[in-house]
């Protein structure tokens, strides 16, 4: 999984920094001075425990490492800071939606979990192009549903199905070629 930050030498607006700060849009960094920091400065991951994609928004940072999803939220003003970690094992589903036309300034991550109040759904928002959606996507079903050893390698082979029902079905089914497996 590439965690190098996508889109890194476009500048944004000063505008934009600052809506994508008040909808607490988070940006791809890079992974190894997040690890760094929370091994060094703020020892809280484990000895062995690698940080595989990490994020930031202001004074914020979640990442996803090879054991956990780990979000610090720096609160207010203070110097109150919260740790939160959700356990690979605790997502039950998960769901990740990319930015819509116009004002849209972010993609999505959903995750469903077996944890009761406020955690049973998290939300998380990334900044539109500053944050690698699909390598999000790889992470969530590598430790949820497992490595993807074997994809389906017989898939070309398949030849799917075609609708034969005619009438009307079998026009758009020529217009459109539909093709199910």
């Amino acid at each position: 999984i590439d965690s190098t930050p996508p889109n890194m030498d476009q500048k944004q607006s000063g505008f934009g920094n600052v809506m994508d700060w008040l909808g607490d849009n988070n940006k791809q960094v890079e992974a190894l001075e997040i690890e760094k920091t929370f091994k060094e400065e703020c020892p809280i991951l484990l000895k062995d425990e690698k940080v595989e994609i990490a994020f930031k928004s202001g004074r914020d940072t979640f990442a996803f490492t090879d054991k956990r999803i780990l979000k610090v939220d720096v609160k207010g003003f203070g110097k109150q800071v919260e740790f939160l970690t959700l356990f690979y094992t605790s997502i039950h589903g998960f769901s990740v939606q990319t930015a819509g036309a116009f004002l849209d300034r972010d993609t999505e991550m959903k995750l469903y979990t077996n944890m009761f109040n406020s955690l049973y759904q998290f939300d998380q928002d990334f900044r539109n192009g500053k944050a690698n959606l699909f390598a999000i996507q790889k992470i969530l079903c590598n430790h949820v549903l497992g490595d993807d050893n074997d994809p389906l390698p017989e898939i070309d082979n398949l030849e799917g199905h075609q609708d034969t029902q005619g009438g009307f079905f079998e026009m758009i089914t020529g217009l459109r070629q539909n093709q199910r497996p």
